[in-house]
This record gives structure tokens, sequence and C-alpha cells, in this order.
């Protein structure tokens, strides 16, 4: 009688064996295809970086100078939309001529046509392009080559035109664990963090923008909780004020009717089906006039 009590605790000991070593088998080989998923991700994120700050598709300082109007070098931010629209005793003309353009999108967008932007950071590990289609649903697990991948890409809305003149462009990224894509977007909880780096920048092919963050909030996922354009000022603003006051830090940036934002969004796991939303304005970059303009003579001469 023991001796087959034996053998069955001996056949039972084996299957559980097997099966706990079948879990960790699968386990291991999850995190193992996962951590080959990242790698695969961020070698090819890593290589198009190298190629648009690094090659021939940056925008040379000539070319540059050409479709700017003026050194590369010498920039500035500039005015709001609003400003732009209302002046500021400059020729509107000659302010667009001093448009900073960094970035040359013609190479890129013949190799990745849903190319629209480049976001990058000064801090955050956030330097990747835009891509923009027909759906949400495509560039959640492709990357920007259309390569299959679970890290994705980041992706304005499709109901965006997707050249940033809607009066609120959203963009998603996934919150990546390994901090990679908008998994660092959470920071922005932090007023610390916040008043150290308020800023990010967004390459187009039109020009560059500075991005003002304005607030960071935490959105239900279950409903539609972004707008992508308003009916009135007032209903711009009111919604400009509801982010505020929601918001996980305080901003000083003014938001006037007529800027248009940029709504950067990501999952977030504070609880079930949650999202972070980081909200700013979109304000163009020019270059600066030439010194002399002023009857000052440029330095070195």
């Amino acid at each position: 009688m023991k001796s087959r009590n034996g053998k069955a605790h001996s056949v039972l000991y084996t299957v559980l064996f097997c099966l706990f070593g079948i879990v960790f088998l699968l386990g291991f080989g999850l995190v193992a295809y996962h951590l080959i998923l990242g790698f695969r991700a961020s070698t090819l994120n890593n290589d198009l970086q190298k190629q648009i700050f690094e090659s021939s598709l940056i925008v040379s300082q000539d070319a540059a100078a050409d479709i700017t109007g003026t050194d590369p070098n010498q920039t500035q931010a500039g005015g709001t939309d609003a400003e732009d629209r209302t002046g500021d005793g400059e020729d509107t003309k000659e302010k667009k001529e001093r448009r900073q353009v960094s970035l040359d999108f013609s190479n890129l967008q013949s190799l990745y046509p849903d190319t629209v932007a480049w976001l990058s950071s000064e801090v955050l590990r956030i330097n990747y392009p835009v891509m923009h289609t027909v759906d949400n649903d495509f560039y959640i697990d492709h990357l920007y080559n259309g390569e299959l991948n679970a890290y994705g890409a980041l992706f304005a809305d499709y109901r965006n035109k997707g050249d940033f003149s809607d009066q609120n462009t959203v963009i998603y990224g996934h919150h990546m664990r390994d901090g990679t894509m908008f998994g660092s977007l959470e920071d922005y909880r932090s007023q610390s963090f916040y008043d150290l780096y308020p800023t990010m920048t967004l390459y187009t092919p039109e020009g560059d923008y500075r991005i003002e963050f304005f607030s960071g909030t935490s959105e239900d996922g279950d409903y539609e909780f972004v707008e992508f354009n308003f009916d009135s000022d007032e209903a711009f603003m009111n919604y400009v004020q509801d982010l505020r006051a929601r918001s996980e830090f305080t901003s000083d940036v003014e938001v006037q009717p007529g800027d248009r934002l940029i709504s950067l969004c990501t999952c977030a796991y504070n609880r079930l089906n949650a999202r972070f939303m980081l909200v700013g304005k979109l304000v163009p970059i020019y270059a600066e006039k030439n010194s002399t303009d002023d009857g000052v003579p440029p330095a070195g001469s």
C-alpha cells in the first residue's frame, strides 16, 4: 500500500515539476521576447535619430538660411499664433521668412510617408518621429517603418489634420516601463520636474515650435476626454481653464484664443484604464533679425 502511495506521489511531483518548468520557460520566453522587441525598437529609433541629426537629412546651414532668410545659428522663440495674426510691428511676410526650419523632412517622408513631425525633449527619453494615418490602430503596434512591434510609434490622432493646424492636436505613445516612448511622461506629475523642464521641441516641415506646457492631468480612458476644435473662443478658454484646474502642476504660461494646443497622451497605472495627458501651446520659433538691422555690428566684425 505504501509503495502504491509512494508511486502516486512521485508521479504527482513529476507532473507538478513539469508544469512549473513549462510555466517558467513560457515566462522566460515572454520576457526575452519583450526585451528583443525593445532592443529592436531602440536600435531602429537610434539609427533614425543619427540619420536625422547627424547626416544629410538635417538641413544644412546654407539651406536653413535659404528657408528662413537668416543665419540658423541665430535663433529665438517667436510669438504666439495670436501675435502672428495681430502683428507686432513687423511685416508678416518678413516674419514668415525668419521662420526657423531645422530639419529637412523631404527625404524622411520619402522613406516613411506617414511622418508629420519630430518630437524632442531636452531631458526625457523622447526623441521620435510622429506619425499620422487613417486610424488610431496601426501605430499602436507598428514602428515608424511599418514593422510589427509592441512598442509602436508616436502618432497623431487620425481626427487631426496632421499638419498641426487644428486648435488641439493629440499625440499618443505607449507608456513603456523601460522609460522609452512616453514611459517618462508622468515625470510631469512633479512640480519640481515641470519647473526645470517646462518645454519640449516639435519639428515640422513648416517650421520648429517650442511647446510650452501648462497642464498635466489624469484622465479616464473609458470616456472621450479630448477635444480637437472648438465652436467659439469661450469654449476653447473653458477647456483650457478646466485643464488648469485639474493639473498636477501649476504654470504661468498664458494661453489665448487663437493659440494652438498640443496634447501628449499615454496610459497611466495609478488606476484602471487611466491616462496621463500633458498639454501645452505651440509657439513658433523664429530666427533672430540680423543685429545690423539695429545698427549694431555682428560679433567679431
